[in-house]
Parts: C-alpha cells; sequence; structure tokens
C-alpha cells in the first residue's frame, strides 16, 4: 500500500478548497448557460452563433477546473504533453464545428431565401413557423 504519511492536514484542507472551488465554478457555469438560453442571449448579441461562442467558453472554463483539479494536471510539473493533446484536440473539433456550420450556411436546393439571422433557421423554416403564428391569431 501507498505511504500517505507526507501528506499533512494541510494538504487536504487545501485539496478540499480546490475540488470546492471547481464545483462552485461548475454550479454557477451551468446557471450561467441556463440563464443565457432562457432569455435568448444570441438574439441580443447579434445571432445564433454569439450564443454558441458564449456557451463554448463557459464550457472551456467548466472543463479547465475539471481537468486541473480531477485530473490532478494542476499538480503535473511537466504541461507539455497533455497541453499538446489539448491544443490538438481543440483545433479538430474547432475544425469539426467549422465545417459543420459552413456547411449548414451553403445554398442548398430548395432553401430559398438563405438564413434568417435572428433564429439562424432557414428563411423558409422562419417563414413558415411566422405564418403558423400568424394563422393562429387569425383563428
Amino acid at each position: 500500500m501507498g505511504d500517505d504519511s507526507h501528506h499533512g492536514p494541510e494538504y487536504y484542507a487545501e485539496l478540499k478548497k480546490k475540488i470546492n472551488a471547481v464545483g462552485w465554478i461548475l454550479i454557477i457555469g451551468t446557471v450561467l448557460t441556463f440563464i443565457a438560453d432562457l432569455f435568448d442571449i444570441g438574439y441580443y448579441l447579434g445571432g445564433f452563433g454569439w450564443a454558441i461562442l458564449i456557451a463554448m467558453f463557459v464550457a472551456l472554463i467548466k472543463a479547465t477546473g475539471v481537468v486541473a483539479v480531477f485530473m490532478h494536471l494542476w499538480w503535473d510539473a511537466k504541461y507539455r504533453t497533455i497541453s499538446i493533446t489539448m491544443i490538438c484536440t481543440f483545433i479538430f473539433f474547432a475544425g469539426m464545428m467549422g465545417l459543420t456550420v459552413a456547411g449548414e450556411r451553403l445554398d442548398k436546393p430548395g432553401m430559398g431565401e438563405g438564413f434568417d439571422e435572428r433564429t439562424g433557421l432557414p428563411a423558409q423554416v422562419a417563414d413558415d413557423d411566422a405564418g403558423a403564428e400568424k394563422d393562429k391569431k387569425d383563428e
């Protein structure tokens, strides 16, 4: 069995503070993401892309806290290997998301007018939704 005699009560008190800090980061980040979605923050910032950017920024902060404490990178002397791995993963993920978003923005047969800037949906779908709401008002 391992010898934990070199870890005193101060070590565990400090570790508990870090774990509690990550817990609060996760709770606050989740609440911020929920509030941003609840109030449709993308509409006020100028589009769906900004809402995604904010959500990804909050997710990055949450993931950094989890990786630093629960994957023990806080105490790692050499960040080289994990840093390169994380950077490559981020570049790959950003590239795949960029390709996905760019593919949806291309003009395709039957797309009509393009995209509604407010909702991010194809204009044809946005117009159909508006027409459905108008029909409900007329009844």
